[in-house]
């Protein structure tokens, strides 16, 4: 197979590039108008597509928090999973912060989603009790790395990010963790 190598950009806008063969390495010096390969213009992703590369993301992130915790969530790992660099994730969240309020959100949707289906199975409200009590333990232990990070560790606060360009995904994730109080 043969890789095309851009080396430099040569006088008069010209590329200078290598073509590298993998039995035998033969450089060559060919000049290509850079207009043609530079200036291609980028290809813009749908709302759809975004939305799903970051739903990509966030499903990777989770399993990597359920598999090792907490500690080992990062930019660099997640990217490598997610076969994109690091700095392409940030093309799709902001910063880590952002991430996290994305992961607290899907979190309570999941817990929301247990403890709703648990009361709705239930007849009396003390029934009612006993099985949104019984969810929530259970969601806990089975999700012990999710419930870690949205029960045990110190994290910002939906009133933290008033005025900042996370407000509306943290006021999302707030809303999320306070439905289960309303079923």
């Amino acid at each position: 197979g043969e890789c095309l190598f851009i080396s430099h950009v040569g006088d008069e806008g010209k590329i200078i590039y290598w073509l590298y063969n993998l039995t035998i390495l033969n450089l060559f010096t060919e000049e290509i108008l850079i207009s043609g390969i530079l200036n291609m213009p980028k290809i813009t992703r749908s709302v759809e597509e975004v939305d799903a590369v970051r739903d990509k993301i966030i499903d990777c992130a989770f399993k990597i928090l359920v598999k090792n915790g907490y500690e080992s969530l990062s930019m660099a790992k997640l990217g490598s999973k997610m076969k994109m660099t690091a700095a392409n994730i940030y093309n799709y969240y902001a910063n880590k912060d952002e991430l996290l309020i994305a992961i607290h959100k899907k979190a309570y949707g999941m817990l929301y989603d247990k403890i709703s289906y648990a009361v709705s199975m239930a007849d009396t409200p003390l029934e009612k009790y006993k099985s949104m009590t019984y969810a929530f333990v259970e969601f806990g232990t089975q999700n012990i790395n999710i419930y870690d990070i949205m029960f045990n560790r110190p994290i910002r606060q939906y009133s933290d990010y008033i005025g900042t360009p996370q407000e509306e995904l943290s006021f999302d994730e707030f809303r999320n963790s306070m439905k289960t109080f309303f079923l």
